[in-house]
């Protein structure tokens, strides 16, 4: 496949909202693209971002996959209270076989219970798969206690072409492939989720928000993952354009 093949960086072409079922369930929770590297960097990027009282209390990752995030941030913390949610049936019983201390269940963001119950939600890679960003944003803040924090971290339209062949040239399976081609097709600009924050329904909620790109990981979460980075074969962590953090306060009335 060429590298630019599909791709469409000017404007946002929308895709289903995904349910990962069966076989696929299990070749999407296995995949060979260095997952375990990025997993420890957003983890220890959201200890570094987010007020540990927020980090250790209770925690709600929305679009678990198959839930190693939760778990890394388990490790990092001990924090008992950490619940995780996915649509996916298929990935959540893979994840509840990995990883049997986290509490997993089945949800979708849209109709999720526990609202104004979360002193910090995560959504990692999954917010380009909403078709309606500034709903499904207020989703999000739904869920998020007052003067609790949401933790965004997505793929990001505006990057650079160098580092989308870069990174798209390491995906070995064909299926894949087109899978981030279709994620990177969907996914906002810096700029475009800074509209919605304008929003009247999405600003009036919030005490602040800040919006980290091109995003690079701190030189002391590099420092601790040392070991992953030199088994790492696609150097993602330094593809800065490719991926952007928001981090967003709830107001506390």
């Amino acid at each position: 496949m060429n590298s630019r093949e599909g791709l469409n960086l000017a404007v946002r072409i929308l895709e289903d909202e995904e349910i990962i079922t069966g076989d696929e369930a299990n070749k999407y929770a296995d995949r060979r693209d260095n997952r375990a590297l990025t997993t420890r960097l957003v983890a220890l990027d959201i200890l570094e971002k987010i007020p540990i009282k927020k980090v250790t209390g209770r925690v709600l990752e929305v679009c678990c996959g198959a839930g190693d995030l939760a778990n890394k941030l388990y490790r990092l913390t001990d924090n008992p209270n950490i619940r995780a949610t996915d649509g996916s049936p298929g990935l959540i019983e893979t994840a509840k076989v990995k990883y049997p201390h986290i509490n997993f269940s089945v949800a979708n963001v849209h109709n999720h219970l526990g609202r104004g119950k979360n002193d910090l939600v995560i959504c990692k890679d999954a917010f380009h798969h909403f078709s309606d960003p500034q709903k499904s944003l207020g989703e999000l803040l739904d869920l998020v206690s007052p003067g609790g924090y949401l933790y965004i971290f997505d793929l990001n339209r505006d990057c650079s072409p160098n580092h989308f062949q870069r990174r798209e040239q390491v995906i070995v399976d064909p299926n894949e492939k087109r899978r981030f081609i279709r994620s990177l097709n969907a996914s906002l600009t810096a700029v475009e989720f800074a509209e919605l924050l304008r929003k009247p329904e999405i600003y009036e909620i919030i005490s602040s928000a800040f919006i980290h790109y091109p995003f690079s990981f701190s030189d002391e979460a590099l420092a601790k993952s040392q070991d992953l980075i030199a088994k790492d074969e696609t150097s993602e962590y330094k593809l800065n354009t490719l991926s952007a953090v928001y981090v967003l306060q709830r107001r506390k009335r």
